[in-house]
């Protein structure tokens, strides 16, 4: 695979299958008192305005996976 990516697994209580498009809205929260809901909605934003991709893989009580990947072509390195 060419490009940039990261995975990135969280332990926990996973996200339950019904809310997974949901958490990829801006402000959505899933009851945290102390989150506004902007982090995997900028991720996605990042990831699609570089032409990659954000994906979310949950297991209820085992916990999330979330990868994002950046083709190499959208990759800039300065030297």
């Amino acid at each position: 695979r060419q490009g940039f990516e990261l995975t990135i697994a969280l332990p926990g209580k996973g996200i339950r299958e019904e809310l997974i498009s949901k958490v990829e809205k801006k402000s959505f929260t899933s009851g945290k008192s102390n989150s506004i809901g902007i982090g995997v909605f900028f991720s996605l934003q990042f990831a699609e305005n570089h032409g990659g991709q954000l994906k979310i893989n949950s297991i209820v009580q085992k916990g999330t996976l979330i990868c994002l990947s950046i083709p190499k072509s959208h990759i800039i390195v300065e030297h």
